[in-house]
């Protein structure tokens, strides 16, 4: 699965132990293994059933890098501003900075499970480091250093521009990243998400045709991804919080942050990427059962929760997401949506690697919103997304 999907296994204790304020977790479901290719799941000594229960998903690593802007520091701008409005939306309750108290943007992990990147160290050390001490304060100081001074963006396009030039637009390229300011909530009027293209209007005499094609077809499919309006429908934490069902909006509406393009708040929701009946893939079939690389969960949700709005209380996934941390029924496949910076580099897509390239990423979400995008409008966004 490293090398062809990118996933790696992350083994979660199943119910959890704690929650953010150390209060046990009492899941609002039960969880049965439908499917279990890799035997993790199913292993006396592993899996959900040992002296020690763990489940086990499979999920793509996230960029350590730009984390300026997905982690912001007690002292930012986190939420873009927006501050307490964003603490508690609809079954959203947000975490908090145990040194600080302030609230965290929750999009470090796919599950949103640890508030700052100083507890996610020592969630590493303790887990993946096997480590029988914790971090010191000094080490967690340097590595939280570290982290915010990683800058990652694309370097260079198919048709040679180099994003370092001066005559750059202003969100293109690592050194932007660095220097632009960070934690602004990007809107449709003076504060677009990845800033503009002016300086790529005009058509310079001297410049190759390929080139000029080039950059048009960049700037239709930033047009495409900041103004082109879809309905947004069956979304949980989407259109679960004041926004309808369906909802009129774009691609911007929940890739908000300014340089980035994640939620400004906490931004997990399911798109159904790892769930029936949106996922790519098949997940419930006889030939799913032979071909698939990814364990299948039943989740049924108990009669006296809240269910998955759209999903209801008996749910077929690959990874129950948001739930295992949360334990909530109506979290079951959320996942924290991640950045799209350096996207070119960095295929396959979605948490679950379910997309293979950007191509395939752009044609889930056409299928996923019948959006009705033409094929001069798909090529546009791929050109996009791959100059990021």
């Amino acid at each position: 699965m490293p090398l062809k999907r990118g996933l790696f296994r992350v083994s979660l204790p199943w119910p959890r132990h704690a929650g953010p304020d150390g209060s046990p977790v009492e899941p609002e479901f039960t969880i049965e293994v439908v499917r279990d290719p890799t035997g993790c799941n199913t292993s006396p000594i592993y899996g959900l059933h040992s002296a020690d229960p763990h489940i086990s998903v499979y999920r793509r690593p996230r960029v350590v890098g730009n984390l300026e802007y997905v982690a912001p520091d007690a002292g930012g701008t986190t939420f873009g501003g927006a501050g307490p409005f964003n603490a508690k939306r609809m079954g959203m309750v947000m975490d908090k900075d145990p040194q600080t108290g302030a609230y965290s943007a929750m999009n470090i992990m796919s599950d949103a499970r640890e508030p700052t990147l100083r507890t996610q160290a020592i969630d590493s050390a303790h887990d993946h480091l096997q480590s029988r001490t914790p971090p010191t304060e000094t080490q967690l100081t340097q590595i939280v250093q570290f982290e915010s001074q990683v800058f990652v963006a694309q370097g260079i396009d198919r048709a040679g521009d180099d994003f370092a030039a001066a005559d750059m637009p202003p969100a293109l390229g690592a050194r932007n990243l660095e220097t632009s300011p960070t934690g602004v909530l990007g809107d449709n009027f003076g504060k677009p998400v990845f800033k503009n293209f002016d300086v790529w209007q005009n058509r310079q005499q001297n410049q190759a045709l390929a080139r000029a094609d080039f950059r048009a077809s960049v700037m239709r499919g930033y047009a495409v991804f900041f103004t082109r309006p879809f309905w947004i429908r069956d979304v949980a934490h989407i259109n679960t919080v004041g926004l309808g069902n369906p909802a009129k909006r774009t691609c911007v509406t929940c890739h908000n942050l300014q340089m980035v393009g994640t939620d400004a708040s906490a931004g997990w929701a399911d798109l159904g990427t790892t769930n029936e009946p949106w996922a790519g893939e098949p997940l419930y079939s006889p030939d799913s059962d032979a071909t698939s690389d990814l364990p299948l969960f039943k989740v049924v949700c108990s009669p006296n929760a809240r269910p998955h709005p759209f999903l209801g209380r008996v749910i077929y996934t690959h990874d129950p997401g948001r739930a295992l941390i949360s334990g909530k029924c109506f979290d079951v496949g959320s996942i924290v949506m991640g950045q799209l910076r350096s996207l070119a580099a960095r295929a396959p897509y979605f948490a679950n690697g379910s997309a293979e390239d950007l191509r395939a990423l752009v044609d889930f979400y056409d299928r996923r919103f019948n959006m009705a995008l033409t094929q001069r409008e798909k090529d546009d966004l791929v050109n996009f997304l791959s100059v990021l």
